[in-house]
């Protein structure tokens, strides 16, 4: 975080300084001879309280979600305020802007301090160049606030998808060049000196299933490694006398200090902030003939992580194998399983005969003589791979743990894009190819190749001034039938179990305002295709006075199937009202 903040204030004060000569280098003589328009410096912001509550939560008497996930009565719902201040600063002048967005919320007064500093955009006019520095945010695409093309910069979920795209956005450092042609074509390229990475709520209601399911799964592993520290050390060992001699106490306290010192950083096998994760890319737009069309390229990233598995697995099967060979775990997994073990082999011991299976280290060949004999033992076989979970939560494996590791996976994205007007249609689409290093699609710890889109319109009503906004957004999962032939299918990355690899949502945006925009309706649904899930956000905006406006919103999020990705927040939706002050 030091150098980001280093990075941003030397960034800043060389640009003002250099802009600020560069001002007074073209005012040199009378405004009247050079033709230089006076440089002048504006301020605006805006103050905002919003008040939230929770509408489908329901906890137990100690503090945890219940396994309906609703509350039992509408005084104990939960709420929650949202204050937020903004202070913008923006400088003019005779070939340069400057501007400054500073942000004051939860995120930036707590956590995230560098939010403070929402973006800072330092541009220079050099003829058909234009070059820009700074803490910014650039949005590549003809999406209207939904994109396949657009790259960058990460996303805030710490309050899922509801604000706004675009203050959903984390500003990145960036330099941004842009050359346009007479022949009205424009060039940009783009080149960050690291990434940032999508940001996710690590606990609260908020929090991803697949990073709560991860968390716990780290939190077991350091537990269970721990124990076994704990023992191992603390143990007395007999000598070769029989006198037992004491464990090792200061092997026990270094155990302790590793555990309680490790973070989720060290899951991680690199630094995002270094070169290995700059960006780069180039877009080149132009208009031929009514349409408007553009061509990208993105180096970079994933702005999520991807969990590395194998070595997890690995160690927990092979503790589990070794626990069923002995003698205390056949003991007691016959008899903890005893009926699923005959039911197993009364199924599977007709399809067994003519075939060689393994037993005991034996290649045995079956049939209807050994059958019996040979079904139970791999009825017990496929019992214990069933139950590896449940074993290990019993506390019966005495093997150590091998920790999953986290990557950000390089991505290639080649895009492009489109708009133009047919009637009064505004018709736009975004179509892309995401590269991984996942080219076959046999590697279950990196996404496949992905083809994504989209496509959508919008029209001005005949009525009213209201406006319908239709987009549809898709993703289609390439080599997906190695997915779910891999032997770790279902912990690949893009595992789907309804075993569906192609993913569309439609997402409709009708806006409407009245009495010169002092009221303005927002009504705003995504429904995924595939699952048939939904979210509804809906809005009202009353303008009490030309800088003070009151809003009625909320989200109603339904969902059923579990490969919805509104899913990890079921009966999560909320009502909330919020004022705010514009100056």
């Amino acid at each position: 975080m030091k150098l980001t903040n280093r990075f941003l204030a030397a960034m800043l004060v060389s640009c003002v300084a250099g802009f600020a000569f560069a001002d007074e280098w073209d005012d040199f003589g009378s405004e009247e001879d050079s033709g230089a328009k006076t440089p002048t410096i504006t301020f605006s912001g805006s103050a905002e309280l919003g008040g939230r509550v929770y509408t489908d939560l329901r906890y137990d008497e100690k503090g945890k979600l219940s396994s309906d996930g609703k509350r039992s009565n509408t005084e104990d719902l939960d709420t929650d305020a949202r204050p937020t201040a903004r202070l913008n600063m923006d400088y003019s002048g005779a070939s340069s802007d400057l501007s400054f967005k500073l942000k004051f919320d939860k995120n930036s007064l707590g956590e995230y301090k560098q939010d403070i500093l929402d973006e800072f955009t330092a541009r220079a006019y050099l003829g058909n160049f234009q070059l820009e520095a700074g803490k910014m945010k650039v949005v590549w695409g003809k999406g209207d606030k939904v994109h396949v093309v657009d790259n960058f910069n990460a996303n805030d979920y710490t309050d899922f998808v509801y604000p706004d795209y675009i203050d959903r956005r984390l500003a990145e450092p960036m330099f941004r060049l842009v050359y346009s042609t007479p022949s009205n074509i424009k060039i940009e390229g783009i080149v960050t000196p690291w990434m940032t990475a999508d940001r996710l709520a690590t606990s609260g209601i908020w929090q991803p299933e697949k990073s709560k399911k991860l968390t716990e799964t780290v939190s077991g592993i350091m537990a269970h490694n721990l124990a076994l520290n704990l023992a191992s050390n603390l143990a007395g060992k007999a000598d070769a006398n029989g006198v037992v001699v004491p464990g090792n106490p200061g092997g026990a306290v270094k155990s302790i200090m590793e555990t309680s010192s490790f973070t989720a950083d060290d899951l991680f096998d690199d630094n995002l902030r270094s070169l290995k994760y700059g960006q780069a890319g180039a877009r080149a737009t132009c208009t031929v003939g009514h349409f408007d069309l553009g061509f990208s390229y993105y180096y970079g990233h994933n702005k999520q992580p991807s969990a590395n598995l194998e070595k997890y697995i690995t160690s927990l099967k092979t503790s589990v194998s070794k626990y069923a060979a002995s003698q205390d775990g056949q003991s007691y997994i016959t008899s903890t399983y005893k009926d699923e073990i005959a039911a197993t082999a009364a199924a599977i011991g007709p399809s067994l005969i003519g075939k060689t299976v393994d037993l005991n280290g034996i290649p045995t060949v079956v049939n209807a003589n050994n059958v019996k004999t040979v079904a139970p033992v791999v009825a017990y076989k496929k019992v214990v791979e069933n139950h590896v979970d449940d074993l290990n939560k019993a506390g019966k494996l005495t093997d150590k743990f091998e920790r999953p590791s986290l990557n950000y996976d390089q991505l290639q994205v080649f895009g492009f894009e489109m708009a133009t007007v047919i009637w009064k249609f505004n018709i736009r689409g975004e179509a892309a190819y995401h590269l991984t290093e996942d080219k076959a699609g046999d590697n279950p710890w990196i996404a496949n190749n992905s083809v994504q889109w989209v496509a959508g319109f919008d029209m001005d009503m005949p009525w009213t001034n209201m406006n319908l906004n239709v987009q549809t957004q898709g993703k289609y999962i390439l080599h997906n039938d190695k997915i779910k032939d891999g032997p770790f299918a279902k912990y690949d990355v893009d595992y789907n179990s309804d075993d569906k690899y192609v993913k569309n949502k439609l997402i409709v945006d009708i806006t409407d305002s009245y009495r010169n925009d002092s009221l303005k309706i927002d009504l705003k649904g995504i429904y995924e295709i595939e699952t048939k899930d939904f979210l509804f956000m809906p809005s009202f905006t009353v303008k009490a006075v030309d800088d003070f406006s009151i809003t009625a919103s909320g989200m109603w999020i339904y969902t059923e199937n579990e490969n919805s990705e509104f899913y990890n927040f079921k009966n999560r939706s909320f009502a909330q009202v919020s004022c705010k002050y514009l100056f």
